[in-house]
């Protein structure tokens, strides 16, 4: 029966491949006929419109617009239906909705549904029905439609090992099928990018990837439970169903340029591009166009290098008391611009000082201090030129008034005097005008960067110092960001304060968000234990909090062995075992370089495709690199400017966050807090060894 039912989805995945290909040569046609259609059409209007250039720049602007959309189309189905003609799919169900037939849907990577045809060949998985398939039994179960939710009972699920277009494998199973292919997956090696899990979604990953884009999500998830595969494909699940509400309005923060380019493959893997992610150092510093600003290597480096002073500053401006000396000096700001006397222009009261406060504190209160200012001296700088244009119209009447009363033989003699009093007259109202308007002058408000240099007391600015500076410029300027962003992901989470979170969310003007850190992955000294808790209040359109305990990455001994590094570390380590972890006590520095030798020559010898020394800091990482014979190939990653790459490599903790390797060797001293040496042992997939110096 077996042998029949394989002889038969062998059968079926050559007739989809052949679809497939038929689909590939229909598109190439159809692209190739557009570029025809267009090009006929392009000599027709040049040749119409050959004497009216202004119609010919529009046509050339609207024709390169729909090319554009045209093009993006089709080149998106092409791509599609390339990777589909190699893996067509990867899963099937057989379900049955109530008062119909049993149905069976195939599931893959992308969809595809033929012309005038109603039943899909192949179903995405990101489409609702598909997430039957995710589900964790045979039997029972739902699926959230875009006209409601539909029940059905799940009669039978298959998973396909296709390559290069062959059937390798067929799974069938009433239990969570999902969980053979997982294991292969997990015993396989990983490479130098993050790889895709759309073969493998648990069901708690699905639910939360399955959310509606405007339901805000924190997701706190141990060490390889697959946070930040979650959260880059919910941005592909969201950017499928409400593509035209979010193309180009989605943003990813990540901790660092090494983790952003270890994700980089993913979205485009699932037929997403121009998703932009950033982290939020370079994103401030490009908002606010600050060049003097210090990198974020070097603020890691003073945090690892335990920078005592650098270290309490961090702290401080990280601090809701910090947060409150700006508001209160806001407050401050505000109550030096609200007037204490009247404005006064030629001994005329312009507007009373209880106008103008009023005006502050109750008619525009809702704007930015600076912007409130702002607009209130332009308020009263045109009242003093409504003032002085009467007064300059009266000048100009009592001229000709006094011109008028002379007769030709006076005009000739007192012309000249009358014009000259008239003159002065004018001048003494500029000058009056001028020194009134300057009297105006400090409702401009300072310069924000200025003013927060000398809360700042010169100092250099650092990491820290670019919430602050951006809060300021919100509060008194009430910048804006260029552009329109309707969910943000967040990665690596647990390093960012309420107040970095607070001014993305005002600056962008983005209520929906996907947050996803572990708290035991913290690294950054901040005086609040879990910051994962304290973002409820700052997103407020009702926030999902989801708590991931299963561990996917590591083997049963690793995450047995960091869990005992941390306190209040709950992980289910999924049963995977491997290696038992390698531990040497009171290594001496001039045994390291050996010892690392061996490392990885043992580590090549199982045919491991990544190999990683994990280091505390950036200078004991640099150390490290220089013990080692120039004969070893290792690259050492000690700046953000350094991409991971397959083989032997050296790298601080600071940068190992969200990567994982074959094998691990982290080198710890006695100083190392747990939450860095948990991160450490948690970048390992398959084998750890501990170093302690």
């Amino acid at each position: 029966m077996k042998l029949v039912e394989f002889e038969l989805e062998e059968k079926h995945v050559e007739e989809v491949i052949q679809t497939i290909k038929n689909e590939i040569l229909k598109y190439v046609d159809k692209r190739k006929q557009f570029a025809d259609y267009l090009l006929e059409y392009r000599k027709k209007a040049i040749e119409e419109y050959k004497d009216d250039e202004d119609k010919i720049i529009e046509y050339f602007d609207h024709e390169r617009f729909i090319k554009e959309e045209a093009y993006k189309s089709f080149d998106r189905k092409l791509i599609e239906l390339t990777k589909l003609k190699v893996n067509p799919y990867f899963g099937s169900i057989e379900f049955k909705e109530d008062k119909y037939a049993p149905e069976k849907i195939y599931i893959g990577r992308f969809g595809l549904t033929l012309e005038d045809e109603y039943e899909p060949v192949v179903v995405d998985w990101r489409a609702p029905i598909a997430s039957l398939f995710y589900k964790g039994k045979t039997g029972r179960s739902s699926f959230e439609a875009p006209h409601g939710k539909i029940e059905a009972d799940i009669l039978k699920r298959n998973q396909y090992v296709i390559k290069g277009g062959d059937l390798k494998g067929l799974f069938t199973s009433e239990r969570d099928v999902k969980d053979e292919i997982l294991q292969e997956i997990l015993c396989s090696n990983t490479s130098e990018k993050l790889k895709d899990i759309i073969m493998s979604i648990q069901e708690e990953q699905d639910e939360i990837i399955r959310l509606p884009y405007n339901n805000s999500s924190i997701v706190d998830g141990v060490a390889g439970s697959g946070k930040t595969t979650i959260a880059l494909h919910r941005i592909a699940y969201i950017l499928y169903n409400f593509r035209k509400q979010l193309e180009d309005k989605v943003l990813i923060f990540g901790p660092n340029m090494i983790f952003m380019d270890y994700i980089s493959n993913v979205l485009p893997e699932l037929g997403e591009t121009g998703v932009p992610q950033d982290t939020f150092h370079e994103f401030v510093r490009k908002a606010l166009n600050l060049e003097k600003v210090n990198s974020y290597d070097l603020f890691l480096n003073r945090i690892f290098n335990n920078d005592e002073e650098f270290i309490n500053d961090y702290k401080k401006k990280n601090s809701e008391e910090f947060k409150c000396e700006l508001d209160n000096m806001m407050k401050q700001l505000e109550n030096n611009l609200l007037a204490t006397e009247d404005i006064i222009f030629r001994d005329k009261i312009v507007v009373s000082k209880e106008e103008i406060n009023e005006m502050f504190i109750e008619y525009y209160k809702s704007m930015p201090l600076y912007r409130r200012s702002r607009k209130i001296r332009r308020i009263l700088f045109n009242k003093i030129t409504s003032i002085r244009n009467e007064i300059f119209y009266e000048i100009e009447r009592e001229y000709k008034k006094e011109l008028d009363k002379l007769s030709d033989s006076e005009r000739n003699i007192q012309e000249n005097n009358i014009a000259l009093n008239r003159r002065m007259k004018i001048e003494k109202l500029i000058r009056d005008v001028m020194k009134a308007k300057d009297e105006l002058a400090y409702l401009k408000g300072e310069n924000v960067l200025k003013y927060y240099n000398q809360i700042n007391n010169d100092k250099d600015l650092n990491h820290q110092d670019l919430a602050p500076i951006l809060y300021l410029e919100l509060k008194l300027n009430g910048i804006k960001y260029h552009g329109e962003i309707k969910h943000i992901v967040i990665d690596e989470a647990q390093d960012w304060s309420n107040l970095q979170l607070e001014v993305i969310k005002e600056y962008t003007k983005c209520n929906n968000f996907t947050i996803v850190g572990d708290c035991n992955q913290s690294m950054l000294p901040m005086d609040k234990e879990n910051v994962l808790n304290n973002f409820e209040k700052i997103l407020d359109n009702g926030i999902l909090k989801f708590k991931l305990n299963k561990s996917y990455r590591s083997t049963k001994e690793i995450m047995e062995y960091a869990n005992g590094l941390v306190a209040n570390s709950d992980i289910v380590p999924l049963v995977r075992s491997g290696e038992k972890v390698q531990i040497e006590e009171q290594v001496k520095v001039e045994n390291l370089a050996h010892k690392i030798e061996e490392f990885f020559e043992k580590c090549k010898k199982r045919g491991y495709e990544t190999t990683a020394v994990i280091c505390n800091s950036i200078s004991l990482s640099k150390e490290v690199k220089n013990m080692l014979s120039k004969d070893i190939e290792v690259k050492l990653i000690d700046s953000e400017e350094v991409y991971l790459t397959k083989g032997n490599i050296i790298i601080p903790v600071c940068y190992g966050k969200g990567l994982e390797f074959d094998a691990v060797m982290m080198i710890t001293e006695e100083s190392d807090t747990p939450k860095a040496q948990y991160v450490m042992a948690t970048r390992a997939l398959h084998e750890l060894t501990h170093l302690k110096l």
